[in-house]
């Protein structure tokens, strides 16, 4: 699924502390081991939150997004984004 390649390597496992927040993800996302890290290329993480961005055109892709804690991911993403052009 779209969602979960496009997810997957924004997630930042440390900052997604809430349990709830954890089970909003899809199923293959939640509750991964510490030793999953993100994307360490910024041009690849950049591309990922393009895509994010084009799937929120719709309200389907929007509601999708908040009942599947797409934006707790972004939220702790931007937090730890080090790379300006990223953010």
């Amino acid at each position: 699924m779209i969602w979960r390649c496009a997810l997957a390597p924004s997630v930042i496992f440390n900052n997604l502390k809430k349990i709830q927040d954890q089970e909003k993800l899809p199923e293959p996302l939640q509750f991964l081991p510490p030793t999953k890290r993100r994307e360490s290329e910024p041009t690849i993480r950049l591309t990922h939150v393009e895509t994010l961005l084009l799937l929120c055109h719709t309200r389907w892709g929007r509601d999708y997004q908040r009942q599947h804690g797409v934006y707790e991911i972004i939220r702790a993403a931007h937090e730890n984004e080090t790379v300006d052009k990223v953010l």
